[in-house]
């Protein structure tokens, strides 16, 4: 077979290829805290109330230790062993506020040093609950291919912890938050009779729908990242599913489907490098816009991934390109929030 032939037949075979791919791309990105609390440092939380309160004061601030911004704690938390040495240096019963944490315990906090904002709250529920049933399945016989029916006993465990959160400003005393929060955690078990069915273990489970609520409860006050799948436009929009089309539209479908490769692997720059390859080549490729687009708000440089998405949706009237250029602007708008949230916070 002629060179020239086995090139044709390969550059035919990958815009075809090309014309049915479209990739999703994993993004990380950092969003900011819905509740903005950034001119908080030192934090502590107070004891709780209720059933299970010791367990969920606990699990908060572990929460919150390990909530990072740029490799940095947000809050500094104070801890309550800590809290109760601040509290005795200035003449301050950490049992009796805890006992008693009314209004006029609320005032007194104000006189705490070297802490911001104080985290109560009140454990409403923290229990695990079992039910049990049979149920009758039918069965065939995979030898006579005679059905029967078969007595199954299952067991069902329901954990669930409902919690009110609040934040409180120890300089003025004043509610900054007041959160009802709630985690679930169910697991079913059924097994022929004869045969003991089998769940998580109740304590296990209230402490996974514990630690469920209280990281979303954490990405609440503190900016958190997320991962975010993009979609990628594997080919030229003009490209036919069998490759059909225009010089300038196959040689720009190769190039972005070279630059979805790089994506794949993380490499954003080659990536750009390709799809800005492929607006040389037909420059009204929308896709190859909108692809670059993708690439420079994966790399944060959101002002210029509004610029291509723009491009490529006033090229073609698309709805993933329009519904990206609305995006991208909440996503700005997040920044900017993200700044304010994470520059300039107290020492």
């Amino acid at each position: 077979m002629k060179q020239s032939t086995r090139h044709l037949l390969m550059s035919s075979l990958l815009l075809t290829v090309l014309a049915g791919c479209a990739a999703k791309i994993p993004v990380r990105m950092t969003l900011p805290a819905e509740t903005d609390l950034s001119k908080y440092r030192r934090v502590s939380i107070f004891d709780f109330k209720g059933q299970g309160a010791q367990q969920v004061a606990n699990a908060l601030e572990t929460t919150l230790m390990n909530q990072r911004v740029n490799g940095e704690p947000y809050f500094q938390m104070i801890t309550r062993s800590e809290l109760e040495t601040i509290l005795k240096e200035q003449n301050l019963q950490y049992q009796k506020l805890a006992e008693r944490f009314d209004e006029n315990s609320i005032a007194s906090i104000g006189k705490l040093k070297g802490v911001d904002g104080l985290i109560v709250g009140a454990v409403d529920e923290y229990q695990a609950r079992q039910q049990t049933r049979s149920e009758q399945r039918e069965e065939t016989n995979f030898k006579t291919k005679q059905k029967y029916n078969v007595t199954y006993n299952c067991l069902q465990r329901t954990a669930r912890v409902r919690v009110t959160v609040k934040f409180i400003e120890v300089k003025t005393a004043r509610l900054e938050l007041s959160l009802p929060l709630e985690g679930n955690n169910t697991a079913e078990d059924c097994q022929p009779s004869g045969t003991s069915p089998s769940v998580a273990d109740g304590n296990d489970m209230l402490r996974n729908a514990t630690n469920q609520m209280l990281t979303g409860f954490a990405r609440k006050i503190t900016p958190h990242e997320v991962m975010k799948e993009i979609e990628l436009r594997g080919k030229d929009d003009d490209l036919g599913f069998f490759g059909g089309g225009d010089e300038a539209t196959k040689s720009a479908s190769v190039h972005i489907g070279t630059g979805v490769q790089y994506a794949t692997n993380g490499n954003w720059p080659l990536a750009i490098g390709a799809w800005e390859q492929a607006t040389q080549a037909k420059p009204n490729s929308a896709a190859a816009f909108y692809n670059m687009g993708v690439g420079y708000e994966a790399q944060g440089k959101l002002d210029r991934a509004r610029e291509m998405y723009q491009k490529a949706a006033q090229l073609k009237s698309d709805t993933l390109y329009i519904k990206a250029s609305s995006v991208i602007e909440q996503r700005i708008r997040d920044a900017e929030t993200l700044r304010h949230q994470t520059e300039g916070r107290p020492s």
